[in-house]
């Protein structure tokens, strides 16, 4: 029998029960009005309680002292990645990395039009009461993490390698984000151009969970991969449409600068997740 058979089924039924939470509200008035995004937050915020409630039930810590972990010592948050040991750490060094494989954007922005935006402290004001902007870059980076990292990921390192739940756990969080589909096909869009766009959505939220849980797995913290999660919403896609709309020269340049920071990216993400700079006592993975 399938030895994690336990761990997928309850990884699914919670993954299903996070998106169903979304769903018990009148959602007519569109996702983003602020009454819909309210009653979502409550959802969310119900979320944050019952997600804690199926790792408590189903961990085993005996299943942990294979990452060195002593059973004697077993805490339910340090697995959950909440401490303060190397908190600060895990703070700056995530942000960090996360900011040099942006290198790119980070630069077309700057050299653009949106950098007088963007060190205005007036526009950072206005956005702490845009409850778009706060779902985006608060709630939704927290929950997410909360749900599918902090308490989905450990059910599965129970009773699978490190390497494989890496990978695998990714999948239902990019799964999740299918209900995307519906709200936009009641929006009249194209179901071709819909199914499309949501198979590249959770193709790209799959390859982020990747590196979201590599980050929580390293760092032993969850404020790592929320901090992570927070960044990459803020920053978004690369446009790669108003990319292609500069001259050649710059086209060029600014494509270089684009695989310069996920070359730079590549190069300081082992020095930067050393387990020796987060105090970690769970060692899921190996050191590069």
């Amino acid at each position: 029998m399938f030895p994690c058979w336990r761990e997928v089924l309850l990884c699914v039924s919670l993954s299903v029960l996070y998106v169903a939470s979304l769903y018990i509200w009148d959602a007519s008035k569109g996702r983003d009005h602020p009454s819909t995004i309210k009653k979502r937050c409550i959802s969310v915020a119900v979320m944050t309680i019952i997600s804690p409630i199926f790792l408590k039930f189903t961990v085993s810590p005996e299943a942990f002292t294979q990452y060195g972990y002593p059973i004697e010592e077993f805490s339910l948050p340090e697995v959950m990645g909440l401490r303060w040991a190397g908190l600060l750490n895990a703070v700056l060094f995530p942000l960090m990395l996360t900011a040099i494989l942006y290198t790119g954007p980070i630069v077309f922005w700057m050299t653009h039009e949106h950098a007088p935006i963007l060190l205005d402290p007036r526009y950072w004001l206005r956005q702490v009461t845009n409850t778009v902007w706060l779902r985006n870059q608060v709630v939704a980076p927290f929950s997410e993490e909360w749900t599918f990292r902090a308490c989905l990921l450990p059910m599965l390192l129970q009773c699978m390698s490190p390497l494989t739940a890496l990978f695998v756990a990714p999948l239902f969080f990019g799964l999740a984000h299918f209900h995307h589909a519906v709200e936009r096909l009641k929006l009249g869009f194209p179901w071709v151009a819909v199914l499309l766009g949501t198979l590249f959505h959770c193709l790209f939220t799959s390859v982020f969970g990747i590196y979201s849980a590599y980050l929580f797995m390293k760092t032993g913290h969850f404020t790592a991969a929320f901090i992570a999660h927070a960044f990459c919403n803020l920053m978004g896609m690369p446009d790669v449409t108003e990319l292609l709309e500069l001259p050649v020269r710059q086209r060029c340049t600014h494509f270089l600068v684009h695989v310069l920071g996920i070359i730079m990216w590549y190069f300081a993400l082992p020095s930067t997740t050393q387990s020796c700079w987060f105090d970690t006592r769970i060692n899921y993975l190996p050191d590069l």
